[in-house]
């Protein structure tokens, strides 16, 4: 469900927002930087570590057969999510690159200010995907005998 409303939400996006290509070397977000790999670092390690305390992770590592079978469990969510996060992260570039975004501005509003422009069907699987997204991580708490 999550994969199919990415690509919608994607594809609307890539359909109607016009990036000036005036704006991308100006906005210095192609530079290399120390912050910026210092990021990507602090990304990665507390995506790990997050997956450790969820019950999907040790599903997976309890359930496959073999030390093969849970290397290619785990790298194949790994794929998934690092597709996931960078289409949900590029929104920034392209509301900066589109002109919505300034650097002036609290950086989480970029992704707010591209959905501005966007159709209401669009803002609501966004909505959609967001919930989906939140709830995705959670599991429900199993069911005691005494409060059925």
């Amino acid at each position: 469900m999550i994969g199919v409303l990415l690509i919608i939400c994607a594809i609307a996006v890539g359909t109607s927002v016009t990036i000036d290509t005036a704006l991308i070397g100006p906005s210095g977000l192609l530079e290399q930087s120390k912050l910026g790999y210092q990021l990507i670092s602090i990304l990665l390690i507390g995506i790990v570590f997050s997956d450790m305390f969820l019950s999907n992770f040790w599903m997976r590592a309890f359930a496959s057969k073999t030390d093969k079978d849970l290397w290619i469990g785990c790298g194949l969510a790994s794929f998934a999510v690092f597709i996931i996060l960078l289409l949900i992260s590029s929104t920034g570039f392209i509301a900066a690159w589109a002109g919505v975004w300034t650097p002036d501005e609290y950086g989480g509003l970029a992704f707010f200010l591209l959905l501005q422009g966007q159709s209401a069907w669009v803002v609501g699987f966004v909505v959609v995907m967001v919930v989906a997204l939140s709830c995705a991580g959670t599991a429900p708490a199993p069911r005691s005998p005494l409060f059925c």
